[in-house]
């Protein structure tokens, strides 16, 4: 297997190009030890392509009708990461390679396997390339196959009777240790180790628990370190630790792992590196496991430092022009900024302009409520004094009628009085006419005239007097029936004035809902430009948008590119490029 990973990281072609390779291309039951697929770059450079991102391996699913991905390689980082989880497998990867070796193949893995590399142009546009071949599947039946399935079923039936215990081709299936690369350059390349262990079961009852994992090297000791339910602990320290990463599961749907990359590695990091795991069994057995890989650091070749120099003036030259993007990306984002401050200080001029009028209108109403206020007292005054009116009215009335009473009584006595007149003056006519009868009485008589006369005198004038008083009488019920005509002239225009009120208390009950729906209109139209404001995010946690990779400018004035769909978005991408001229995206 290094002889083979050795054998791919040293390939050499006089051609830049993508290549995949599967050996062998046919594969039969019983024969076909293993399958290896092989995925590479040849000479770090494909055609059509500045800059390599990534390289995946995949293959074709045939319930699905499409590709699916299994490993892939990011070419910056040089992380790999599993997308599809393979039995009997092992996997080695580095430099823009990736190679799966899949242990006893079986029909199912004869399949059309797809190389593909994603990138930029010189245009900057991302693009994917790919490579595909196709494993075929044969199944020969001959003698000597059938004498090594019939040896493999006595093989089995012997074991059956043995104690079963862990076997070696069994704890290298749930047991794994391996690196980026056999061969790393020293100060250049970083080194990638990662030990991972599975956890099998036996129906529902689990065989074993993982309590630890150790990578170690030979001679410098422990590099990294992993307990049960404790973080990852390593010995490198400084800027030439890349990444350190590592878990611990119970069960057997996830891989515990421990994976530890750095930089700047030294010809004495060469050597023995080895991946120890510290496991118990249910009847109380501890056991230790142990793989061991081989890395051997050397120190870069001319060619090679040339390739890196190469790298670093493009990659100077990036960051050049880069810088001078970003400059003026910051002079154009001060641009908007101070066009967005504008904007905000004419928007809160609005705001307080509207919140005077508001304030304005909330004093017109205050003071129409207060006019309101002293309308009602008015009207209830006035209501109180129509009701005065109305007593002094029915008061009046019953003058009018005592008034007639008397006025009556006093007819009557008129009457009474012209009556006793007449009476006297038949007296006086009988008198006279016996007067020559009454001779010797006419001084008596005359005497009894002069009383007489003095009577009537008094008594005209008690009726002159009478007379005034009737006058008097007459001019006051004419007085009281002119103010009655005035109360009524009053009442009148007291009822018009109500009228007239009610229209203006309904006209300002009007204008006021009016007032009040243009002030909600333009309430409703500031908190629309209110929700135009852009308030910029200040991480990537609550960046929704409809593309995987958006660009954002978050509240500080730092433009960074959010991924919005891995585990749920929220990430801040960093990205590194080996080659190329144009800006990242």
């Amino acid at each position: 297997f290094l002889r083979l990973a050795l054998w791919v990281s040293l390939i050499f072609m006089s051609s830049s190009e993508l290549v995949i390779d599967v050996q062998p291309s046919v594969i039969s039951p019983e024969i076909t030890p293993q399958l290896v697929i092989n995925c590479s770059i040849t000479n770090n450079q494909v055609q059509h392509l500045d800059v390599i991102k990534c390289l995946t391996l995949s293959r074709y699913n045939e319930t699905n009708r499409e590709f699916e991905d299994l490993f892939t390689l990011n070419s910056s980082t040089l992380n790999l990461k599993k997308l599809h989880q393979l039995k009997f497998s092992q996997i080695s990867f580095g430099n823009l390679y990736i190679t799966l070796i899949l242990q006893n193949p079986t029909q199912f893995d004869a399949l059309v396997y797809r190389c593909n590399v994603t990138g930029d142009n010189e245009e900057g546009t991302n693009i994917s390339l790919f490579a595909k071949m196709a494993v075929e599947y044969e199944n020969n039946s001959t003698a000597l196959i059938e004498e090594i399935r019939r040896y493999k079923k006595n093989e089995s039936f012997q074991c059956s009777l043995k104690k079963h215990e862990p076997s070696e081709v069994n704890q290298k299936s749930r047991f794994q240790f391996y690196g980026s690369s056999d061969i790393i350059q020293e100060l250049i390349e970083p080194l990638t180790l990662k030990c991972s262990y599975k956890t099998l079961s036996q129906g529902h009852k689990e065989t074993s628990t993982i309590q630890s994992l150790f990578i170690l090297h030979e001679t410098n000791g422990v590099i990294a370190y992993i307990n049960k339910h404790q973080p990852v602990v390593t010995t490198i320290q400084g800027d030439n630790l890349k990444n350190v990463e590592g878990e611990i599961f119970d069960n057997e749907s996830k891989d515990s792992y421990l994976q530890v990359t750095w930089n700047n590695l030294k010809h004495s990091e060469s050597g023995k590196y080895f991946c120890e795991a510290h496991i118990n069994y249910p009847d109380g057995i501890f056991k230790k496991l142990n793989e061991i890989i081989t890395i051997i650091v050397q120190s870069p070749t001319p060619d090679d430092l040339v390739k890196v120099m190469g790298v670093l003036l493009r990659q100077s030259r990036v960051d050049k022009e880069s810088l001078i993007g970003n400059k003026q990306e910051l002079k154009t984002i001060k641009e908007d900024l101070d066009i967005n401050i504008r904007n905000i200080t004419s928007i809160k001029k609005d705001l307080n302009a509207k919140q005077e009028n508001i304030t304005r209108i909330n004093e017109d109403l205050d003071t129409k409520q207060q006019n309101i206020t002293c309308l009602k007292e008015d009207i209830k005054s006035t209501k109180q004094d129509i009701i005065s009116l109305k007593e002094d009215v029915i008061s009046t009335k019953q003058d009018i009628v005592s008034i007639k009473k008397v006025l009556d009584t006093m007819q009557e006595n008129m009457k009474s009085l012209n009556e006793d007149f007449n009476t006297n003056i038949q007296n006086i006519t009988s008198i006279k006419k016996d007067m020559n009868t009454y001779n010797d009485n006419i001084i008596r008589i005359e005497t009894d005239l002069d009383n007489n006369n003095q009577n009537i005198l008094s008594i005209r004038r008690e009726a002159d007097t009478n007379k005034q008083d009737i006058l008097r009488i007459k001019e006051d019920l004419d007085n009281k029936q002119q103010i009655m005509l005035s109360i009524r002239e009053n009442v009148e225009t007291n009822k018009l004035n109500m009228s007239i009120f009610q229209e203006n208390v309904t006209m300002m009950v009007a204008n006021f809902s009016t007032e009040l729906k243009e002030v909600q209109s333009q309430i409703h139209e500031v908190n629309k430009l209110l929700q135009f404001v852009h308030v910029p995010p200040k991480t990537c946690r609550n960046v929704s948008s409809p593309q995987a990779r958006a660009l954002v400018t978050l509240s500080s004035g730092l433009k960074v590119m959010c991924d919005t769909k891995t585990d749920g978005g929220g990430w801040i991408i960093f990205q590194r490029r080996i080659m190329g001229y144009v800006d990242f995206y």
